[in-house]
């Protein structure tokens, strides 16, 4: 019996959908003229 999964059925595709999150959370108080630079390299 075939069992059909995603990608998003993966844990390390989890853990990096919750470092995205902090990174963005973390990053959401620095200065706006770093959003296409610093921010954008994390």
């Amino acid at each position: 019996m075939a069992t059909n999964f995603s990608y998003r059925d993966l844990r390390i595709w989890q853990e990096a959908v919750d470092l995205a999150l902090v990174i963005y959370r973390a990053t959401a108080e620095f200065p706006k003229h770093e959003l296409y630079g610093l921010t954008s390299q994390m």
